[in-house]
C-alpha cells in the first residue's frame, strides 16, 4: 500500500521509470514535477497578494510556455525522444509559471473559457497520446 501511495502522490512512475525520477532520500518525486509545481504555487500566491500582475501576458503566456513541456511530453512518450531528468526539470519551469497564471485566473473566475480551453487543448492531447499508447502496449502484450 505505501508503494502505491509513493506512486501515486509523489512520483506517478512505476519503480521501472523511476529514472523519471529525483530521489530525496529513498522517496523518488517526478523530475517535471518537482520543478513545476513549487514555481506554479509561487506564482500563484504572488498574483492573490497582489506582488505581480500576469494580466498583461494573457492569452501568450498560457499559450506558450506550456508548449516545450508539452512537445517534450509528446516527442518522449511517442520514443521519438529519450529525455534526461535535467532537460525534464528545465521545460518544466515556464510550464510552472503558465499554470500559476492558469490557476489566477481559475480562482477569479471558474469558467474561465481560457483556463478551460489550455486544459482541454495541452491535457486532452497528453493525456489521450498516452491513452492511446498505453492501449497500444497491452493489445501488442495479448496478440503473439
Amino acid at each position: 500500500m505505501r508503494e502505491l501511495l509513493v506512486i501515486l502522490f509523489f512520483s506517478h512512475h512505476a519503480p521501472e521509470q523511476h529514472d523519471h525520477c529525483v530521489f530525496v532520500g529513498r522517496l523518488p518525486l517526478c523530475a517535471r514535477c518537482l520543478s513545476i509545481y513549487p514555481l506554479m504555487i509561487v506564482v500563484l500566491v504572488a498574483q492573490l497578494a497582489g506582488r505581480i500582475d500576469l494580466a498583461w501576458t494573457d492569452p501568450w503566456l498560457v499559450i506558450l510556455f506550456p508548449l516545450p513541456t508539452v512537445i517534450e511530453f509528446l516527442l518522449e512518450h511517442t520514443g521519438r525522444i529519450r529525455a534526461t531528468n535535467t532537460l525534464r526539470i528545465a521545460l518544466g519551469l515556464p510550464l510552472g509559471v503558465a499554470m500559476g497564471r492558469l490557476f489566477a485566473r481559475y480562482l477569479l473566475d471558474p469558467v474561465d473559457p481560457l483556463f478551460w480551453g489550455i486544459v482541454a487543448t495541452y491535457g486532452g492531447t497528453c493525456g489521450l497520446t498516452v491513452a492511446f499508447l498505453l492501449r497500444s502496449r497491452f493489445a501488442s502484450r495479448r496478440d503473439p
